[in-house]
């Protein structure tokens, strides 16, 4: 197994996380360290240094508060830690450009308006010419080669990395040299109001800004993967794409989308305020397994028109013809939570259902105000001391407001995953 140690530390002061560092030095210092502290930590500088010291290889990034307690004006801190053989483990550095921010509306907005390449007529060839969109969209990157670290190998069986947000050059370029590869990857949290930076992440105590930093994995066993979502409920039967473009869908069973999505919400009494407040998506059902509420992919819609039909959804890839998708909504009200269970019973090294040699490495997609773990599930820290420390043992946990990527489940390029309790995972037994 290519995992030697993996925790995760919350602290209401930097004590308890100075603690938990120093307990790894001697020991893991000729490995490979992976790790992810959250943006709310005091002494941030000096935590940082810390892991670096940690050992001779260290990969990190700067994530947001797993878990976020209200005890007055103190809130946890996270410090996530997984060490990794060396001979199983290649770290790497990438800076291959991706995507421009997507822009809602029609197909060629994804470019910038102002940024003509190509004169009308010559875009609409291209639109009827049957090309591929998620090459299209990203032309530029999809043959952009690999770090020469991680390109010529052969028995690589999972990419884990911290991204920028646009990690479409990478994540294409990972599919293509490996297309069997599990890739999961954190988007690191946005750090301007912390070290005025867009992005901290960390190879060898070296602080970048953009790209990527991450890990090529070998050794056997490999991980399983998996992937869920929280608090999405359907709001109509699956459907089929009968048309699409680009991000717009334009039918489904042959009929206007927007109109559906309309009838569906109102046939749940989902209207007025909350129709403007909740979030509503379309999830795209996994068509390799008999389980019709399991989905592979979810995707926020962005805008619809009735008059019009399309919805556009937000997305850097392309749906597909002939997919089975369904209606999905999730109140503004649902909170954010990790899988029932993925804390209590990591609380204790020994556990015995979680034995020592069994790890989890998982990404938490958070982008709402506040985080609050599941009743029952999470650590009693609200004390009067302000030193409390909850050590959950073979377990690395990360959360972001950007997100995570991932290819879990599916022969496909990566996607980005933005959905609000969306939680993606490898697991090592």
């Amino acid at each position: 197994m290519s995992v030697i140690h993996a925790s995760t530390t919350l602290a209401r002061s930097s004590l308890g996380l100075f603690d938990q560092i120093s307990r790894h030095i001697p020991q893991h210092r000729g490995n490979v360290l992976l790790y992810a502290v959250s943006t709310n930590t005091p002494y941030l500088e000096q935590i940082v240094s810390m892991l670096t010291a940690l050992s001779t290889e260290s990969i990190g990034c700067l994530s947001r508060p797993l878990l976020q307690h209200s005890t007055g004006s103190q809130t946890s801190s996270s410090l996530s830690l997984a060490v990794f053989k060396k001979e199983h483990c290649i770290p790497f550095r990438a800076n291959i450009p991706g995507a421009q921010p997507v822009q809602v509306g029609r197909w060629h907005s994804f470019r910038n308006p102002n940024s003509r390449t190509q004169d009308r007529a010559g875009s609409d060839e291209i639109l009827t010419s049957g090309v591929n969109w998620d090459e299209l969209w990203g032309r530029k990157n999809v043959d952009q080669p690999l770090p020469d670290e991680i390109n010529a190998m052969s028995d690589v069986h999972s990419f884990v990395f911290f991204s920028d947000d646009s990690h479409q050059g990478l994540s294409n370029s990972l599919h293509r040299r490996y297309p069997q590869s599990n890739k999961l990857g954190l988007v690191s949290s946005s750090t301007p109001f912390v070290n005025g930076k867009p992005f901290s992440l960390l190879r060898n105590g070296t602080l970048h800004t953009s790209g990527a930093v991450g890990l090529a994995l070998t050794g056997t066993p490999p991980p399983t993967s998996s992937l869920s979502f929280h608090g999405l409920t359907p709001l109509a039967a699956p459907m089929v794409i009968t048309k699409w473009e680009g991000n717009l869908i334009h039918e489904l069973d042959g009929s206007n989308p927007s109109q559906l999505l309309l009838n569906a919400i109102r046939s749940r009494g989902l209207t007025g305020e909350i129709m403007k407040s909740d979030d509503f998506f379309v999830g795209m059902l996994d068509s390799q397994t008999a389980d019709q509420s399991k989905f592979h992919r979810v995707y926020r819609i962005q805008s619809g028109d009735p008059a019009r039909g399309s919805i556009a959804l937000e997305s850097d890839a392309t749906p597909s013809q002939n997919w089975s998708v369904q209606f999905l909504h999730r109140p503004s009200s649902e909170r954010v939570m990790l899988p029932d269970g993925m804390l209590q019973s990591r609380s204790q090294p020994n556990s015995m259902s979680c034995p020592p040699t069994e790890f989890t490495l998982g990404f938490l997609a958070d982008p709402t105000d506040e985080y609050v773990a599941p009743a029952g599930d999470a650590p009693d820290i609200v004390d009067d001391n302000m030193h409390s420390t909850r050590v959950f043992h073979n377990a690395f946990l990360a959360s972001s407001e950007n997100g995570f990527i991932s290819n879990i489940g599916m022969d496909e390029p990566p996607w980005r995953c933005t959905v609000p309790g969306a939680f993606g995972a490898l697991r090592w037994r």
